[in-house]
């Protein structure tokens, strides 16, 4: 058991986290603050009060017959976090004027959208709440009689973090108040001081360098000063921020400090229906943008470059974290899995045996043996930034990879029971329409996979998208419905708090209506895979191969291929040319088949959907009969 927290109380900077971060996991920013301050001697407190909402919630106040249940907050900070729901539930009168109008609005916009009604009124209810667990959560806070506190803005967390620091200014004048986060990032930071008037200060981009320089000069009364990345109030006027500094090596990141979170966690009435993640980072920046920015994505703000710690440094984090709190699952934070990780961190965690249960986002075009790797190592589930398997849409978006290697990445992510978080996005200016039919008809092959979630793309901040519209055919518009709906800012103010922003086409496309047809056949595969129905195995015997296919879409069926035609679909597990599948048999069998032989045996596995085919090449779909599906 970990002895209650303990930190120095003169004056201490108060670092907070509202609702909306993940229940299981602490903050990664606030972890790593607490750590910066730690080494500078500075007086310090954490704060995870997402855990504060339900355990205030949980204590009785209210006593609600229908009361508001962890799932419902996940539901809020996953499902719903594309609208902002959960800022919504903070946008009372503490931050924005009471306007019944803009909420019956969002209200009406939570019910086309598919929100359940149950849950719609534990929402109402639960902001007619906010005031209370407001004032609960700014006694927890002034009780350590703070200087400065400090607020990350991550997770739909600003309207929260808005409301508690409005109640403490008014409680505390002299109080300064810090925001930071990716809420933040320039112009978003300048422009959140102009509306909130009680925010001090606004931190865009990495805080290493500022943070112990920002807090030391506001805990001793002096005015803000002026630092990279740092907007800041003077007087009643706004100052944009200079521009960042020098990127932070890595390796000069400390380590997080998560013990507040756990103390807190230990006590929680909900501490039954949490199983705790520990958020770590090893890399930041992408590799893959720096060489090709993705079109759609607006990560990493106005800073590609990609940085990692040293492998030794990334591995005695996770292990120290993990002993020090007994937690065994983690989550990377990294935009993308280091591509020198796979020879040296990855291998290093597979043969120290650890049961440990890890995150990572990753590029598509990984190879089989270094999926078996990741998976040996512990990683059981990667967001490998799939978006299409159109190889057309993928050469749109610059992902660098094709629709066949999207599927062979599922396929041996089935086989070790490597769970993958993909989407099928759509949208995207120049698309070909006919090739969401071509994608549709290749779903009926391989619903034995794992299914993805589907939308349109939307217009971030920093995207190229968003930087050059009129070089892609996008012409922009107003940020997305809820913005205003939340704000009470009119534009240009309401463009520069924005980070996602609503677009037509310059060609007049509408992509709603090409997709109907993918669009269908996705909810069913979603709902067949729910209820584990459909799959297509093969196993092996002496001189022959049996395929059983009971997948939904065909007929079910029994295949025993031998000879050429097994040692053709032997040959075709990474996806092989007609060139390569007639050496791969030469070799097997001591004789090269003709060409003509070949493409005889191709026509009737892909008429069967057994094979997929892409611009001459060929994908055999079956599972190992005893892998995991």
């Amino acid at each position: 058991m970990i002895a209650p927290h303990q930190k120095p109380e003169e004056q201490p900077i108060a670092l907070v986290c509202m609702p909306w971060q993940a229940l299981d996991s602490p903050s990664l920013q606030v972890g790593l603050l607490a750590s910066l301050l730690e080494g500078a001697a500075i007086p310090h407190r954490e704060f995870s009060l997402h855990l504060g909402l339900m355990d205030f919630l949980a204590a009785g106040h209210g006593g609600e017959k229908q009361p508001f249940e962890p799932d419902d907050y996940r539901q809020i900070a996953d499902r719903w976090a594309d609208i902002a729901v959960g800022d919504w539930i903070f946008a009372t009168e503490e931050v924005r004027a009471a306007s019944p109008q803009k909420d019956r609005k969002f209200e009406q916009m939570l019910e086309r959208r598919g929100m359940a009604k149950d849950l719609r009124k534990k929402l109402l209810r639960l902001r007619k709440r906010v005031p209370e667990f407001i004032s609960w959560a700014a006694d927890e806070i002034l009780a350590c009689s703070p200087s400065v506190v400090g607020f990350t803005l991550t997770f739909t967390q600003t309207f929260a973090s808005l409301a508690l620091a409005k109640e403490l200014k008014r409680r505390r004048p002299e109080l300064s108040i810090v925001i930071g986060g990716a809420a933040c990032a320039a112009p978003m930071g300048r422009a959140l001081l102009e509306a909130f008037p009680w925010v001090d200060a606004a931190v865009s981009g990495e805080a290493e360098a500022v943070a112990a320089t920002l807090f030391s000069a506001l805990r001793e009364g002096q005015p803000v000063p002026e630092l990279p990345g740092v907007a800041r109030r003077v007087g009643e006027e706004a100052l944009a921020a200079l521009p960042e500094g020098k990127r932070v090596d890595m390796d000069a990141v400390p380590s997080p400090q998560f013990d507040e979170f756990f103390e807190r966690l230990h006590r929680s009435p909900i501490q039954g229906a949490i199983t705790p993640r520990i958020p770590f980072e090893s890399a930041r920046g992408c590799w893959w943008g720096e060489k090709a920015h993705c079109t759609f994505c607006g990560l990493n703000a106005m800073d590609m470059t990609f940085r990692s710690k040293s492998p030794d440094r990334t591995l005695e984090e996770l292990f120290g974290l993990s002993k020090r709190h007994r937690v065994l699952d983690f989550t990377a934070a990294d935009n993308i899995l280091d591509q020198a990780y796979l020879k040296s961190v990855i291998p290093q965690l597979a043969e120290r045996g650890q049961d440990f249960r890890i995150f990572y986002e990753t590029k598509s075009n990984l190879a089989r043996d270094e999926i078996a790797q990741l998976r040996r190592a512990g990683v059981n589930k990667i967001q490998p930034g799939i978006e299409s398997l159109s190889t057309h849409t993928l050469k749109l978006m610059r992902k660098g990879v094709t629709g066949l290697q999207n599927v062979r990445l599922l396929k041996w992510s089935a086989e070790e029971g490597l769970e993958v978080a993909w989407n099928m996005l759509f949208g995207f200016p120049g698309e070909l329409p006919e090739e969401y039919d071509r994608v549709a008809d290749v779903v009926l092959s391989i619903v034995h996979l794992q299914p993805p979630s589907m939308g349109p793309i939307v217009i971030d901040r920093f995207s190229p998208y968003h930087e050059d519209p009129a070089s892609f055919g996008i012409e922009l518009h107003d940020p997305l419905p809820h913005y205003p709906l939340l704000y009470d800012v009119e534009m240009p103010l309401l463009g520069e708090l924005a980070y996602t922003f609503q677009h037509s086409y310059l060609d007049g496309r509408k992509p709603h209506e090409y997709v109907l047809g993918l669009s269908k056949r996705l909810r069913r595969w979603h709902k067949e895979a729910e209820a584990n129905r459909g799959a297509l195995t093969f196993r092996r015997g002496p001189g022959f191969l049996q395929i059983r296919d009971e997948r939904t879409t065909t007929e079910s069926a029994l295949y025993e291929l031998e000879g050429v035609d097994a040692a053709v679909y032997n040959s075709l597990d990474e996806g092989a040319s007609i060139v390569e599948i007639r050496e791969q048999v030469g070799l097997a069998l001591g004789s090269k088949p003709e060409e003509a032989e070949v493409r005889r045996i191709l026509s009737g596995l892909i008429d069967a959907r057994l094979v997929l085919e892409e611009h001459e090449r060929y994908l055999s779909l079956a599972l190992p009969a005893d892998s995991v599906r």
